[in-house]
């Protein structure tokens, strides 16, 4: 008999348990499954001189805009506007051939603005910016070296995005992509590091 009233008396005191750890905020352990990976989306990116389209691997994508940054899910990605971005060493050059535009010696400004000319569509966003400058010869040359460049190199190419544009549905997301690389698939190339 006392056998037949413990068998009772177990399940009641579990019950019992059950209902104060839940009303103490303290849950069974759920079993949960790993997230399924992301099948790979198709996207179109557009480049200042061209368009290309891949498929991205990556699950998501970080955006740096004025309000935080936004990890966006590649599956939502419809298009993405690459920003102008030109290479580190363009970069470290364009920053010393922009001040010498004002220098005082002629012969220096003149070899600026030619050196300005030859870097082509890449110097045409930060002489666009210079044409804004305090000093009137660096205005000037700006302004010189912008109709060269609109009179040599083709209109496409000197399309000057300075925000990279994520388009999600109905959405338009504008900032900086933080990822150096993403993971993409093309159909010419395979998978890539891009």
């Amino acid at each position: 008999m006392k056998c037949s009233r413990l068998f009772l008396l177990v399940p009641i005191v579990l019950i019992v348990l059950i209902v104060v750890m839940r009303d103490r905020g303290v849950s069974a352990p759920v079993k949960t499954e790993a997230p399924a990976p992301s099948k790979p989306i198709d996207v179109e990116v557009i480049f200042i001189d061209g368009t290309m389209k891949l498929k991205l691997m990556d699950d998501k994508i970080e955006m740096d805009t004025g309000y935080g940054i936004l990890k966006i899910p590649t599956k939502d990605i419809r298009s993405i506007d690459c920003a102008t971005r030109v290479p580190a060493d363009t970069e470290v050059r364009l920053s010393m051939l922009i001040p010498d535009l004002k220098h005082p010696e002629y012969r220096v400004r003149e070899k600026a603005t030619k050196d300005l000319m030859a870097l082509g569509e890449r110097a045409y966003g930060p002489m666009l910016k210079a044409r804004d400058a305090d000093d009137a010869e660096t205005r000037r040359r700006a302004e010189e070296i912008v109709a060269y460049l609109k009179n040599n190199c083709p209109a496409e190419h000197l399309v000057h995005r300075e925000h990279d544009v994520v388009r999600v549905g109905a959405s338009v997301i504008s900032g900086k992509l933080t990822a150096a690389t993403f993971k993409v698939e093309s159909p010419y190339f395979g998978q890539l590091i891009f």
